[in-house]
């Protein structure tokens, strides 16, 4: 099959699902489909196309409008459909759902194998984000009803789906993993001078993520610092709420990392501990997971299909974060017991078995050309 995946954002940039677009696409490429990735060109990257393996990166003349107020920015392509026509794809899989140039884009095109991967919970924000997200996220449904099959990233995310009228036959769910080999390879010790023992978590620091709980939980939590790698617009006001609260001696604010300091800050770690408000599932628990830390985690979205048993899942009290973290800490063998489960969890999620899962949906959609 030649397979395209549409995307406006590519490595450099690398999220989530610019991470699950490289691990699958090579593995389908080494299976003996014509892989292709077509996306924006990036600022600081170059047009045309590049070969990444045996995948071929298309990377397209784009505008970025309002690029320094939001990461990342809206993003305009005008001849993306045009340009993915013209490959003749067998199918085309969509993973974007924040910009209107790809959507009418993807609507249009010729191709009847469409395939959309739907990376989100339904209108997930807060606050005003989260009004313009339920927006978009409904007239976005309207993209979705144009895709053959829909990829859901978890159970929750296809449930959410077909509650709100999606056809069930066309929603199948492909989870996420991360690829092992690479961890594993990410050796030594934190770069970063930190005391021991930490809890850590990694993401946007967006109010999303909930790391507002975790500052209010630390006055409580006395013997354990706190490490928050990441950064985004929420960044200085929770440096503000640590001052407050007395403990911004014990939170630490790295910014963001390298992948390899990423790993090595996990796999030092105490705790990873992840108080998200939404999440579709979340590849930094995956990561946590595989480098063998101990999980804390809220329980919403598709988290718990992530967590299965491998650590206790926890509403938004600050309360209750402090008390679970406190008890992991006076517990005699209970961190070693949680690290274990976590790291034996990590095993269900292989991006080998996910490919071929993935494939099949390909070939089934690809069959309605």
């Amino acid at each position: 099959m030649r397979i395209v995946h549409l995307n406006p954002f590519y490595f450099p940039y690398a999220g989530g699902i610019e991470r699950r677009i490289r691990s699958v696409a090579q593995r389908l490429a080494a299976r003996g489909h014509d892989v292709h990735i077509v996306t924006a060109q990036q600022p600081g990257s170059a047009e045309g196309k590049e070969m990444e393996g045996a995948v071929t990166v298309h990377r397209l003349p784009s505008r970025f409008p309002l690029k320094r107020f939001y990461n990342p920015p809206p993003v305009v392509t005008p001849e993306v459909a045009t340009y993915v026509n013209a490959l003749k794809p067998d199918v085309v899989d969509f993973h974007f759902r924040w910009s209107p140039s790809y959507n009418k884009a993807f609507r249009s095109l010729a191709c009847a194998g469409k395939v959309i991967t739907y990376h989100n919970t339904f209108g997930e924000g807060r606050g005003l984000l989260g009004l313009a997200s339920r927006l978009n996220d409904r007239i976005y449904m309207a993209t979705l009803r144009h895709a053959r099959q829909v990829v859901c990233v978890s159970d929750r995310v296809r449930r959410d789906l077909a509650s709100r009228g999606f056809p069930e036959e066309r929603l199948v769910v492909n989870v996420n993993a991360v690829e092992k080999s690479e961890i594993a390879a990410m050796v030594g010790t934190p770069e970063t001078p930190l005391p021991k023992p930490y809890a850590v978590a990694v993401g946007r620091m967006v109010a999303v993520k909930g790391f507002e709980v975790l500052v209010d939980a630390w006055p409580q939590v006395p013997d354990l610092d706190l490490v928050l790698v990441g950064k985004g617009p929420e960044l200085e006001p929770l440096k503000r709420q640590a001052e407050s609260r007395g403990v911004a001696d014990r939170i630490h604010f790295p910014g963001w990392v390298s992948e390899e300091e990423k790993v090595r800050l996990l796999r030092a770690a105490f705790v990873y501990v992840h108080p998200a408000r939404f999440e579709s599932f979340p590849f930094s628990i995956l990561e946590a997971m595989e480098a063998g830390a101990p999980l804390v985690c809220s329980g919403i979205g598709g988290i718990p299909e992530a967590v299965g048993d491998a650590g206790p899942l926890l509403g938004h009290d600050p309360v209750e974060w402090a008390a679970a973290l406190r008890r992991l800490r006076t517990e005699t063998g209970l961190r070693d017991g949680m690290a274990a489960a976590s790291k034996a969890r990590s095993a269900q999620f292989d991006w080998d078995r996910i490919t071929t899962e993935l494939e099949a949906v390909y070939r089934k959609a690809a069959a309605s050309n």
